[in-house]
């Protein structure tokens, strides 16, 4: 009878970790907004995707960060209209980009630094706003090959 306990055990334990090994978790951590066929949005934390099963994290990242265990909401790619991203980090990347743009006139004497005086901070305002508010869009709209493109890009394998 122990044997049979056992044995029933392994066996469960064995599909249970290879049903654990389909799961692709992203190489690294997304903002993510599903939009479903019904048209609601869920807004969360990439927590990683299978061939046809998108797994999102209802909170931030930080609180995602937080937690051992994640409670996930899967979509099958079926239900998935569209997927907005957003990388961390874009306010920071758009005030240095715009610093840099801003700066340039700078550098073509006299009169580029007096116009830098006007760029510079008008290049970080702008591009700290766009860095701030793009997202990334895929448009999925129940197709297959179209989640595998957005799967292919976003996860480790």
């Amino acid at each position: 009878m122990k044997k049979i306990t056992l044995m029933s055990l392994i066996a469960v334990s064995s599909l249970w970790a290879s049903a654990q090994d389909s799961i692709s978790k992203p190489a690294k951590l997304l903002k993510i907004w599903v939009h479903t066929q019904d048209n609601t949005e869920i807004k969360g934390v990439f927590s990683g995707a299978s061939d046809s099963i998108l797994f999102v994290y209802e909170g931030t990242i930080d609180e995602y960060n937080k937690q051992n265990t994640h409670k996930v909401i899967s979509f099958n790619y079926k239900n998935i209209r569209m997927i907005k991203t957003k990388k961390r980090g874009g306010l920071l990347k758009g005030v240095l980009i715009g610093g840099v743009v801003g700066f340039l006139p700078a550098f073509f004497g006299e009169g580029g630094g007096y116009a830098a005086v006007i760029t510079f901070p008008v290049g970080i305002i702008t591009r700290s706003i766009v860095g701030t508010t793009s997202k990334k869009k895929y448009e999925i709209n129940g197709d297959a090959e179209a989640f595998a493109r957005f799967v292919d890009k976003y996860v480790k394998r």
